[in-house]
């Protein structure tokens, strides 16, 4: 007898647990010792000393554009590294996620269901590789243009212990040191950005299908009052599941999405600030740009998703009410009602149990980088034209 198929919905998880294992991150209890390693190199190597050059740069920079390039690029890193060890920090919770999708995919699913579920683990692991992609290509272009320089500048700009203008060896060393620390900040960036949509669209999704699951539960005259009542009994505890995955998304990754607000928010305006205020060549135009389009990336599809679950917990209760259970026995009346009061209240990510994630908030975040780079520009041309 083959084996009953399920929704497999954990492949949704691949592209991304391998760029959290590539970070040292595992999906296992207990870290090994060569585990612990592995995650103590890449925060050091990667996080701990692109931040203290970046921050270092500071400190010797010569005008007002050196400091706004240096410090959207400082805020990225300082950023990516926190929200990093907040994901270590809360590790063994997010992992917890796992066993409970396995519990809800071996529920009886329909082919429909199945092909939904494997086209949603499709999107979840393209829209990872789409995010890394994106961060790849913006540094990637800061690497072209310090590669055809001529060894007038690198990468980017960093305080170093040495003079890399010296010779050839030191300026190729140092190129290739930042390349392949930015190879790792955007893997680990993409992670970042990337769990909590993939995560709340495989809710979404389980969510989706339990509320068909009860609709044709009730629609179905050919099963006895006993099988629908368990089959509704179990709907019940599958809700229950999906609720405490969101609980867990809520506890966890809801921290590092309020750190992506806050980041997106100022080096978005930073860069705008930058266009604003000089004239700036093609290549720096268009970098400028897909910085840009990158920072909307990372915070855009975490918005999306957590509005798509939102507005599928609100049609939940409605598609419970409006299922034919009329006509069933009193006790299965009783079972739905309770279900409907157990499914009233909305869900939805509040960022840092601060900020609701939801398209509106993702609006409201554009205008308000918009806002503060226009005070910031009024400001600065003040203090320009009327010195103290």
């Amino acid at each position: 007898m083959g084996a009953i198929p399920n929704l497999q919905s954990y492949k949704a998880l691949e592209v991304l647990w391998s760029f959290w294992k590539l970070q040292g991150v595992y999906s296992v209890e207990k870290y090994r010792f060569y585990q612990y390693i592995h995650a103590a190199i890449v925060l050091s190597s990667i996080n701990g000393i692109c931040s203290i050059l970046f921050v270092g740069e500071l400190f010797i920079v010569h005008s007002f554009k050196e400091l706004l390039d240096n410090l959207s690029m400082s805020l990225c890193l300082l950023i990516c590294g926190y929200k990093t060890i907040i994901i270590l920090r809360t590790r063994l919770q997010i992992i917890q996620i796992r066993p409970i999708l396995d519990q809800l995919d071996i529920r009886p699913s329909t082919e429909a269901q199945r092909s939904e579920m494997a086209n949603v683990c499709t999107t979840c692991n393209r829209l990872t590789l789409i995010i890394c992609f994106s961060y790849l290509l913006v540094n990637g272009l800061f690497g072209l243009m310090a590669a055809l320089s001529g060894r007038q500048h690198l990468v980017f700009p960093v305080w170093l212990p040495y003079d890399w203008r010296v010779s050839a060896f030191r300026f190729w060393i140092t190129w290739l040191y930042q390349n392949v620390a930015q190879f790792f900040f955007c893997v680990q960036q993409a992670a970042n950005d990337a769990t909590g949509p993939v995560y709340l669209n495989i809710l979404n999704t389980h969510l989706r299908i339990l509320m068909y699951r009860i609709e044709s539960l009730c629609n179905d005259p050919e099963k006895s009052d006993l099988q629908k009542q368990k089959e509704l009994i179990e709907a019940i505890e599958d809700h229950r599941l999906i609720t405490k995955i969101f609980d867990i998304l809520q506890g966890t990754v809801s921290y590092t999405i309020l750190l992506q607000f806050v980041g997106s928010c100022l080096v978005i305006c930073m860069i705008i600030l930058d266009y604003f205020l000089y004239n700036l060549t093609l290549t720096e135009i268009f970098t400028g740009l897909f910085f840009i389009v990158a920072e909307m990336i990372e915070i855009a599809p975490c918005c999306y998703y957590s509005n798509e679950f939102m507005s599928s917990t609100d049609e939940f209760v409605n598609s419970i009410y409006s299922a034919d259970w009329t006509t069933e026995s009193i006790k299965f009346k009783k079972l739905m009602i309770i279900f409907m009061i157990l499914t009233q209240k909305s869900k939805v990510i509040i960022a840092g149990k601060v900020v609701p994630v939801t398209l509106a908030t993702f609006a409201s975040s554009s205008l308000k980088s918009i806002d503060s780079m226009v005070i910031e520009t009024n400001r600065y041309q003040f203090f320009k034209t009327n010195p103290f």
